[in-house]
């Protein structure tokens, strides 16, 4: 019985460190930036640094479904074409992804400050209740999509949604919100080849680092090996079930680079049960951290971003209704 009762101790010693541990990842490291990149091009072939080139030449790839059966995901049809990037690496359309886990904050910039930006696009935001242009910072860790796995932290503004309606982006009688693709970081480089050559995204590469298998959620962005981004939900550890998405949610995709393109996304999944709404950020348990010397956590502080909520999804998948080119 004393041994068990060890046993027991020990492991709520280990659940108490956790969070400890997490709000670590708030400050950069003295000496500079200390955790593991995530990436889903490991590839080592003992050729020296050329290798993952010259790998990625050699054997383009096409994934167009996920290993195990997915009923939704599969019944969405791929274009029999496939797109072939710069690198020589061949992906199909539309953009497809499953076995997903994401963590969602919430927030806010000035309302001036996103009008001016969206304007040189064509575009406008949808002030809130506070008068202040919606921003939603996405975390994605994809298990699998039709470019492979990839990590991934972009930033979006939320957009008036009136001129979707024209493209028949309509659902129960209004228009679909409009998603402004403002800042996109992936450690990928054929998903970056990807989003800049067939989707149109300005993305830019970077360091990814998740914890999302802890009570806590957590993600942190890197930047030519300075911190920009730490988002850290401690406040999670208080919900443990899962609820299923509220039906298939949908919004259209903008992005302005190099031409500006709709594109219809929609997904479902699991995602963290918090009740009736969002989890508000808690400054108590949750911290974010930007970091100004850097290109995304410098945009999002001279943008005035504050934190508002969370969602974390388990587990969800869907399509990015891309035509092929």
């Amino acid at each position: 019985m004393a041994q068990y009762a060890r046993a027991l101790s020990d492991v709520g010693a280990m659940y108490s460190n956790w969070y400890g541990q997490a709000l670590s990842l708030l400050e950069p490291a003295a000496g500079g930036a200390r955790s593991t990149p995530a990436t889903s091009d490991h590839t080592n072939t003992g050729r020296g640094p050329g290798a993952l080139r010259d790998t990625r030449a050699r054997y383009p790839v096409v994934i167009d479904k996920p290993v195990v059966p997915d009923a939704y995901i599969d019944a969405i049809p791929v274009h029999p074409d496939p797109v072939t990037l710069s690198s020589g690496d061949r992906v199909v359309v539309p953009f497809r992804f499953w076995r997903t886990q994401a963590l969602l904050l919430t927030g806010s910039i000035d309302l001036d400050y996103a009008s001016a930006l969206l304007a040189r696009h064509d575009e406008r935001p949808i002030p809130n209740v506070q008068r202040r242009a919606t921003v939603h910072i996405y975390a994605p860790n994809y298990a699998g999509t039709s470019v492979g796995p990839i990590p991934a932290v972009f930033a979006s503004i939320v957009v008036a949604n009136n001129q979707f309606c024209g493209h028949g982006y309509r659902e129960d009688g209004g228009c679909l919100d409009g998603e402004f693709f403002w800042q996109y970081r992936t450690s990928s480089h054929i998903n970056h080849l990807f989003k800049r050559e067939v989707w149109g995204i300005q993305s830019e590469l970077a360091a990814i680092n998740f914890d999302y298998l802890s009570p806590v959620k957590a993600v942190q962005l890197q930047e030519d090996g300075r911190i920009s981004l730490t988002a850290l939900w401690g406040g999670a550890s208080r919900y443990r079930n899962y609820r299923p998405t509220p039906g298939e949610l949908r919004f259209v995709s903008v992005t302005p680079y190099p031409k500006r393109t709709h594109y219809l996304t929609r997904f479902r999944g699991q995602q963290l049960d918090t009740g009736p709404s969002e989890a508000p950020f808690d400054p108590t348990t949750d911290h974010l951290y930007l970091g100004e010397d850097t290109s995304f956590g410098s945009a999002l502080v001279a943008a005035n971003f504050r934190p508002e909520s969370w969602i974390y999804y388990g587990d969800y998948g869907g399509v990015v209704d891309i035509p092929p080119p």
